[in-house]
């Protein structure tokens, strides 16, 4: 116990049998704390069964004396529930006030058949005629141990002296620690050291065998995880060859309008043929280039359209895809056969600035067109006469027109 620190443990219970609660106490001056933590450990692992956490039950303090003015007591309390008593010798501990009262009590009360020392630092020389430790020539030696008749013959004391950091890994401080444990476990040191040894193969057999088991299930979680890349792969490539078909499919449909719409047969006319065979031609796996050349021919006339009048502003088809109506810079809106390319009639005349807008009527009798003089005008799309008065209240250019669905 050191004069400068404090308990770690709970204050100790003695069951109703009146077995210890402790296996051992650890008396030992703070300075050598990294002797008794080693010592600790060492006790806690060797001759440890699997599912047990610690071999044998060892109190250690760890923290201030001073701080708890009744420790005094709970030591007391901790060593006469503990079996065996170790205490840790070094010149440090020979001056400690507290480490001498805890092996004075422990000799006083249970005499020093179960008292084991371990010498941290320092020589003890022990005295056979006076039965106690030359007190000029054993500077690790307690006080209380140098009294003359305190000991009825040498202790059992180990040297650790040499073995920093003092790990219970290294094999000569574990081989020292055993020579504690062994009296603690009531066995001979050669079966208790045998028996960890066996315990320690035992647990690394079982590391291995976890170590393998995580092995296994590491390359299981691999292939799984391969398995579902090549999976989600084999689901990407369904969902492609999905949409490939649904586009050859769309391709198909698009390029067999096509020649209703020029032969007149189906709504759209020429332009909207050439645009079904581009998209038909885009979404092909194998684009086919024949119907594409069977409609240029068609295009050449609404190029003609447009070579044949001043800057066109906008465009548009009839419902049916058989005319076009158009409105440029020249102030005029015009109507053409979408077939021939021709004019149809007289341009529409009227607006006093370009036209920017037009649009046919659902039932392609009526255009209404919208200009850069603000108005909007509605045209007889046979006879081309103005149909009432220009609408008129916008205050800017009106760049779009449309005509409700009823076309009222």
């Amino acid at each position: 116990m050191s004069s400068d620190t404090a308990l770690a443990a709970e204050p100790p219970t003695q069951g109703q049998d009146g077995s210890f609660t402790y296996d051992a106490f650890l008396s030992y001056s703070h300075q050598d704390g990294a002797v008794a933590a080693g010592i600790q450990k060492g006790l806690h692992r060797i001759g440890r069964r699997m599912g047990r956490l610690n071999a044998l039950r060892v109190f250690r303090d760890s923290t201030d004396l001073a701080a708890n003015p009744d420790l005094w007591g709970r030591v007391t309390d901790a060593m006469d529930r503990s079996r065996y008593l170790i205490v840790v010798l070094s010149p440090r501990a020979a001056v400690s006030e507290w480490v001498n009262k805890e092996v004075a009590y422990w000799l006083q009360r249970r005499g020093p058949d179960q008292l084991l020392m371990v010498v941290a630092e320092g020589h003890l020389d022990w005295d056979e005629a006076t039965r106690r430790f030359d007190p000029d020539r054993s500077d690790a030696a307690l006080s209380v141990l140098t009294e003359q008749g305190v000991l009825a013959a040498e202790p059992l004391h180990v040297d650790v002296s040499g073995d920093t950091p003092w790990d219970p890994q290294a094999p000569t401080f574990r081989d020292k620690v055993t020579d504690l444990a062994a009296p603690i476990h009531g066995k001979p040191k050669y079966e208790l050291a045998s028996e960890d040894v066996r315990e320690q193969r035992r647990f690394r057999r079982l590391r291995r065998a976890a170590i393998a088991g995580l092995g296994v299930l590491t390359v299981i979680a691999v292939a799984a995880a391969l398995i579902a890349v090549v999976q989600r792969q084999e689901a990407v490539q369904q969902r492609h060859e999905a949409v490939q078909q649904r586009n050859q499919a769309e391709a198909r449909r698009l390029v067999s309008e096509v020649q209703p719409m020029l032969a007149g047969t189906h709504t759209g006319g020429s332009v909207r043929a050439y645009q079904q065979l581009l998209v038909g031609r885009r979404l092909a796996q194998t684009p086919d280039d024949g119907p594409l050349l069977t409609v240029l021919p068609e295009m050449v006339n609404l190029i003609k359209i447009a070579q044949g009048t001043d800057t066109v502003k906008s465009v548009a088809f009839s419902p049916d895809g058989h005319r076009i109506v158009s409105g440029g810079v020249d102030q005029r809106v015009r109507v053409w056969d979408a077939a021939s390319g021709q004019q149809i009639g007289q341009p529409l005349t009227g607006h006093t600035d370009p036209v920017l807008s037009v649009a046919f009527s659902p039932d392609g009798t009526r255009i209404v067109s919208g200009g850069g003089d603000k108005t909007v005008r509605v045209w007889d799309a046979v006879t081309g006469r103005p149909v009432g008065q220009p609408l008129t209240g916008h205050t800017d250019p009106v760049f779009g027109v449309a005509f409700s669905p009823d076309g009222c």
